[in-house]
């Protein structure tokens, strides 16, 4: 079976642990409500999510072609206007 790289992610499967664990705690035990073990589920996709939108923004930004840049007050991409000699 053929996995794909982005499945091979450490950080995934310690997010995927993570968002399981407490509804399986909850399945077990019965001790966390269900509304307290998928709250906590939902918090640690949530980060995962938003670190993880972060980190591929900046990956872009790092490797932006030539005569492309971010424009601060937009955030857009946008051309940068070379000196025409």
């Amino acid at each position: 079976m053929v996995v794909p790289e982005k499945l091979k992610s450490r950080k995934l499967l310690l997010c995927i642990l993570g968002a399981l664990l407490p509804i399986l705690g909850q399945a077990i035990t019965g001790e966390v409500g269900w509304d307290k073990a998928l709250t906590m589920s939902l918090g640690v996709l949530s980060v995962y999510l938003g670190a993880q939108g972060y980190a591929d923004g900046k990956e872009v930004e790092a490797n932006l072609p030539p005569g492309l840049a971010r424009d601060p007050s937009t955030g857009r991409f946008v051309k940068i206007e070379g000196d025409e000699k």
